[in-house]
């Protein structure tokens, strides 16, 4: 069986004939992966740019696949069946996992971080993370489930606001979708024409270029009167942060999504005279998850756009090259359709 183990920046162990998973056990189902999506968090340890990055372990927790084996009594689903997968897996007990926030538990285990993930053939995962998916869905199309989870834990109760998003990556061009689906107008910053121009032509009212226009002036510009009622940072740095509080109305919300690479200061004094609201978003309810299953398998966000290539499984290496030297939204892993 092929899997590939994350050693270092920019070093994979691929084993060809690694041991077969199992055997399975009560509550655990065998998965064949379908698709398998590269994500931001795991372009991070790739390029060596977080201080906290763990290694020697596989990667990989934007999945679908198909039921290869399933020991749950009284579950409908059975081998052959097509699956999503959540990553979050809950204890199930907890304070948090009685009150509706199992991703928020404190025994959280994340299937591509601390469980093995999903840059593999074969997995074995508990049956609770699985959601059973139409005969007919592509596998690669229903790996952005997950992104897509995100995103839609992100966006929830934002409707009918002027909304600026900063990135528009994967996750960035995802929130700026369902926005608009939610009736916002949309603001889009990013520093590539290409992902810009996809941004404008998918979702976003007004799209601008960080690298060769002043962002500020723009936003002013294009609101008039109007104020930014909420700012969703993708990036998450220090330059970012002071951004979103410079262009955010007072007593506006900012969101802040992306995964830091290093910690920074922010200016504590103009946080509080503001009154700003200043959120993170880690992860998805499974309110989310399944909200993002629906608008995928009942074709409400057309995913095509989204996938800018797909690699073979076993061409793991060259597919994150490409994610790093080419603008790209998702680059998927396919091992089976």
């Amino acid at each position: 069986m092929f899997l590939a183990k994350l050693m270092g920046p920019r070093q994979f162990k691929i084993i060809h004939d690694a041991e077969e998973p199992g055997p399975i056990m009560e509550g655990e189902a065998l998965i064949i992966v379908g698709g398998s999506g590269i994500c931001g968090s795991d372009m991070h340890p790739y390029l060596g740019e977080q201080s906290y990055a763990t290694y020697d372990r596989v990667p990989g927790h934007e999945f679908s696949g198909i039921v290869a084996e399933i020991k749950a009594g009284g579950c409908d689903i059975k081998a052959g069946d097509k699956v999503m997968i959540n990553p979050a897996v809950s204890c199930g007990a907890c304070y948090y996992c009685n009150n509706g926030l199992e991703y928020m538990c404190e025994s959280c285990e994340v299937i591509g971080g601390e469980r093995p993930g999903a840059f593999c053939e074969k997995i074995v995962v508990p049956v609770s993370t699985l959601t059973k998916l139409p005969a007919d869905i592509d596998l690669v199309e229903a790996c952005l489930i997950e992104p897509f989870a995100f995103a839609e834990h992100v966006v929830t109760g934002i409707t009918g606001q002027n909304v600026v998003v900063i990135g528009q990556g994967a996750i960035g061009l995802m929130c700026s979708t369902l926005l608009k689906l939610n009736d916002n107008t949309v603001i889009s910053i990013d520093i590539s024409d290409i992902q810009l121009d996809l941004s404008k032509k998918l979702c976003s009212d007004y799209v601008i270029n960080s690298k060769t226009q002043d962002p500020a002036a723009e936003i002013k510009d294009y609101l008039k009167e109007k104020k930014v009622d909420t700012v969703i940072d993708t990036v998450f740095n220090g330059k970012t942060y002071k951004f979103c509080i410079e262009v955010l109305k007072r007593t506006g919300t900012l969101l802040l999504i992306g995964v830091p690479c290093e910690n920074f200061e922010i200016d504590t004094l103009n946080l509080l005279i503001g009154e700003y609201n200043v959120k993170t978003k880690y992860l998805y309810t499974k309110q989310a998850f399944k909200k993002a299953v629906d608008h995928i398998v009942n074709k409400k966000i057309d995913t095509k756009p989204f996938i800018s290539k797909v690699f073979p499984m076993k061409e793991i290496e060259a597919a994150f090259i490409y994610k790093e030297t080419t603008p790209s939204i998702k680059v998927v892993l396919e091992n089976v359709r």
